[in-house]
């Protein structure tokens, strides 16, 4: 089995930025399951380009897709869902404000029992799940890559506190994957 996991790279007023990081320090093979790690630029144009090329290139489609962010909240969120829907400016000044896709569903939910994974998740972090991913770019590849891969992969996306605690996030990071694992195989 292999297992997408991407973060987004440094951006504006951030010297780091957290998802960046756990990707980063995430192992390249955990549990005899091949991770495969992106860093995706905060950028319109990029960002879903860069998803689409690294699934190109891998041998099969991943089983799982592990998306992350950062977030102003102090918790971490298991996103439920993503809206058809984008905002903001990116590292290049490029501006949005309008729907991802025509004509498709203002909202997918994700594949994954998120109330279920958050049961699982055997960590003291505090963690939400969440329904609202907001309208920047994680939502952008969130609702993208849940049309286009939900139905053969679990996908789902984790927003991290922009100032938390790293061996805090990536025990959850941890404990997220190992229970994504288990769901799926069973």
């Amino acid at each position: 089995m292999s297992i997408l996991l991407t973060g987004f790279e440094k951006f504006s007023k951030y010297n780091n930025n957290l998802s960046e990081l756990l990707v980063d320090k995430f192992p390249d093979n955990f549990y005899h399951h091949s991770i495969e790690k992106l860093i995706i630029p905060v950028k319109w144009k990029q960002s879903w380009h860069l998803i689409q090329q690294k699934i190109e290139n891998i041998d099969f489609l991943p089983s799982i897709f592990v998306l992350t962010g950062i977030q102003e909240a102090n918790y971490i969120s298991l996103e439920d869902r993503a809206y058809n829907f984008n905002f903001g400016m990116d590292e290049e000044k490029h501006f949005k404000c309008s729907l991802i896709t025509i004509r498709n569903s203002l909202c997918l939910k994700s594949n994954v029992n998120v109330e279920q994974l958050l049961k699982r998740i055997k960590v003291h972090e505090r963690i939400r799940i969440s329904v609202y991913p907001g309208i920047y770019l994680c939502n952008y590849i969130y609702y993208l890559t849940l049309k286009y891969y939900k139905r053969y992969s679990y996908v789902v996306f984790v927003h991290f506190p922009k100032a938390g605690s790293f061996s805090s996030c990536f025990r959850a990071l941890n404990s997220i994957i190992t229970n994504l694992i288990s769901m799926y195989k069973s």
